[in-house]
């Protein structure tokens, strides 16, 4: 007995120069995109088709640029933001450090160092400067010390407890 199917029959392919016409001029096949627009379309907030010279650019006769760091689908996007956050991780490890292992004085200190800045990216920009001229083989001695004392206070009830 033959298995019917719940879908219907699908027809070959056709073959017909028009179809392969189509194809070849490019109407059918998928367009390349951008997901940012150029310059110019971004500067007069018109549609870009991300070609390139785009069609704006190409009647206005202006030069097509785009900036590939404004497109946060590629992988130029993704490193920034790796480096970035390990950019913050490093800093907050040393203000970790700086609160775990400095006496009050330096703590208190870096207290008010904090509070003399204006914006929050004016104070991190300061501490990174500040944090990246201490010596790496202070860090490697700290960070040790810093993974032991996390380590222990974890492991002596710091996480919070299942319910």
């Amino acid at each position: 007995m033959a298995k019917i199917s719940a879908f219907r029959p699908l027809l070959p392919a056709d073959s017909t120069p028009s179809s392969q016409s189509r194809s070849e001029n490019g109407s059918n096949s998928a367009q390349s995109r951008r997901s940012s627009a150029c310059f110019e379309c971004r500067k007069k907030r018109v549609k870009c088709v991300g070609s390139s010279p785009c069609h704006a650019c190409a009647r206005s006769g202006s030069a097509c640029i785009f900036d590939p760091s404004k497109d946060r689908r590629r992988k130029s996007a993704l490193i920034s933001a790796e480096r970035s956050t390990q950019r913050y991780k490093g800093m907050l490890t040393q203000l970790i450090r700086t609160l775990m292992f400095d006496n009050d004085e330096k703590i208190s200190a870096l207290k008010e160092f904090v509070r003399d800045h204006a914006s929050v990216e004016g104070c991190l920009k300061s501490l990174e400067l500040k944090y990246q001229s201490s010596s790496s083989s202070e860090n490697r001695i700290a960070d040790q010390r810093l993974h032991e004392k996390l380590t222990n206070a974890f492991n002596d009830g710091f996480m919070l407890e299942e319910e």
